[in-house]
């Protein structure tokens, strides 16, 4: 077994999923030449501290509680208003969203889309460039790229990746 073979219980979906979801990441991103696009996650990532910020302010207010009662209904309309838009952006943004990407060289960005329902061995994977409708997609059983070890045939994985990827570049160009 060599030290840089990825090995998971693939009797897990979960992690068999995210085994799968991290081998693509890394294949578009390393191998393919595009870079991730961090907006969407620093997004939540900022409206994650100013709802722990409003926490924080509601909590530890030196003014007791008659007193404050103004700094204690703006932190929870506050608190409320961030964690309703990280859900917004979480159910209805991103969705089942794995990876954006800058644009490339050819003024390209890619929106990467997996699913693998529970107790099901099949692994979707969807690869647009983001804003137009043509899309490639591929679906099959996790087992195609697992070894009875569990172990992930990554050459045979990262092969599907970028045919996928190259089935869109066509798709595009007709």
């Amino acid at each position: 077994m060599g030290s840089d073979e990825i090995k998971v219980n693939k009797y897990d979906n979960m992690a068999l999923k995210q085994t799968l979801d991290d081998a693509v990441v890394k294949q578009i991103t390393e191998n393919m030449g595009y870079k991730e696009d961090h907006n969407l996650g620093d997004w939540k990532i900022l409206l994650g501290v100013i709802g722990c910020i409003l926490a924080l302010i509601a909590q530890f207010y030196p003014k007791p509680f008659p007193d404050n009662k103004i700094v204690l209904i703006i932190c929870a309309v506050g608190y409320f208003t961030c964690s309703s838009l990280l859900t917004y952006l979480a159910s209805y943004i991103q969705k089942d969203i794995i990876l954006s990407t800058k644009a490339n060289e050819d003024g390209k960005s890619l929106e990467v889309r997996s699913q693998m329902k529970r107790y099901e061995p099949d692994y979707s994977l969807t690869v647009q460039f983001q804003g137009e409708s043509a899309r490639a997609s591929l679906k099959k059983q996790v087992n195609e790229w697992f070894d009875v070890n569990g172990v992930l045939a990554e050459d045979v994985f990262n092969n599907d990746v970028a045919d996928l990827v190259q089935q869109l570049s066509v798709k595009k160009r007709k």
